[in-house]
Protein backbone atom coordinates (compact mmCIF):
# COMPACT_ATOMS: atom_id res chain seq x y z
CA UNK A 1 0.00 0.00 0.00
CA UNK A 2 1.02 3.20 -1.07
CA UNK A 3 0.44 6.56 0.83
CA UNK A 4 -1.24 9.01 -0.84
CA UNK A 5 -0.50 12.73 0.83
CA UNK A 6 2.91 13.67 1.21
CA UNK A 7 3.81 14.24 5.48
CA UNK A 8 6.59 15.63 4.50
CA UNK A 9 5.23 18.43 2.88
CA UNK A 10 2.60 19.39 5.39
CA UNK A 11 5.44 19.45 8.01
CA UNK A 12 6.76 21.76 6.25
CA UNK A 13 4.38 23.76 5.22
CA UNK A 14 3.27 23.99 8.75
CA UNK A 15 6.73 24.72 9.84
CA UNK A 16 6.83 27.65 8.05
CA UNK A 17 3.37 28.77 8.99
CA UNK A 18 4.98 28.84 12.45
CA UNK A 19 7.87 30.61 11.80
CA UNK A 20 5.73 33.26 9.80
CA UNK A 21 3.64 33.62 13.16
CA UNK A 22 5.70 33.97 15.40
CA UNK A 23 8.13 36.28 12.99
CA UNK A 24 4.81 38.53 12.87
CA UNK A 25 4.32 38.23 16.76
CA UNK A 26 7.73 39.95 17.30
CA UNK A 27 7.06 42.36 14.92
CA UNK A 28 4.07 43.41 16.84
CA UNK A 29 5.86 43.93 20.19
CA UNK A 30 8.78 45.80 19.18
CA UNK A 31 6.64 47.84 16.79
CA UNK A 32 4.80 48.30 19.78
CA UNK A 33 7.04 48.97 21.79
CA UNK A 34 8.93 51.59 19.98
CA UNK A 35 5.93 53.45 18.61
CA UNK A 36 4.53 53.71 21.69
CA UNK A 37 4.28 57.33 23.66
CA UNK A 38 6.76 57.15 26.61
CA UNK A 39 6.18 58.53 30.14
CA UNK A 40 7.66 61.49 31.46
CA UNK A 41 9.68 61.01 34.54
CA UNK A 42 8.51 62.27 37.87
CA UNK A 43 11.15 65.10 38.23
CA UNK A 44 10.03 66.43 34.41
CA UNK A 45 6.67 66.38 35.26
CA UNK A 46 7.41 68.58 38.29
CA UNK A 47 9.57 70.88 36.20
CA UNK A 48 7.18 71.10 33.60
CA UNK A 49 4.06 71.51 36.18
CA UNK A 50 6.07 74.36 37.54
CA UNK A 51 6.29 76.21 34.23
CA UNK A 52 2.73 75.75 33.63
CA UNK A 53 2.75 73.41 31.11
CA UNK A 54 -0.46 70.64 30.97
CA UNK A 55 1.28 67.44 30.98
CA UNK A 56 -1.60 65.41 30.84
CA UNK A 57 -0.52 64.22 27.33
CA UNK A 58 2.06 64.65 24.49
CA UNK A 59 -0.68 66.75 22.20
CA UNK A 60 -1.20 69.31 25.75
CA UNK A 61 2.31 69.54 26.26
CA UNK A 62 3.37 70.45 22.70
CA UNK A 63 0.49 73.11 22.39
CA UNK A 64 1.06 74.76 26.12
CA UNK A 65 4.67 74.99 25.51
CA UNK A 66 4.30 76.80 22.01
CA UNK A 67 1.90 78.90 23.56
CA UNK A 68 4.41 79.18 26.64
CA UNK A 69 6.69 80.18 24.20
CA UNK A 70 4.60 82.46 22.47
CA UNK A 71 3.82 84.39 25.33
CA UNK A 72 7.50 84.98 25.95
CA UNK A 73 8.38 86.35 22.80
CA UNK A 74 5.44 88.29 23.03
CA UNK A 75 6.54 89.61 26.27
CA UNK A 76 9.99 90.27 25.14
CA UNK A 77 8.89 92.43 21.87
CA UNK A 78 7.38 94.30 24.04
CA UNK A 79 9.74 95.23 26.40
CA UNK A 80 12.42 95.90 23.36
CA UNK A 81 9.76 98.29 21.93
CA UNK A 82 9.29 100.20 25.28
CA UNK A 83 12.76 100.50 25.57
CA UNK A 84 13.18 101.41 22.17
CA UNK A 85 10.54 104.45 22.84
CA UNK A 86 12.49 104.94 25.57
CA UNK A 87 15.88 105.65 23.96
CA UNK A 88 14.18 107.83 21.42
Amino acid sequence: MRRIGNSKGFFTLLGLLIVVAIICILNFKSFSAYFSPRPIDEATNRALTRQGIDTSSYRSIKDTTRKKIDDITRQRTQQIDQFKKQLE
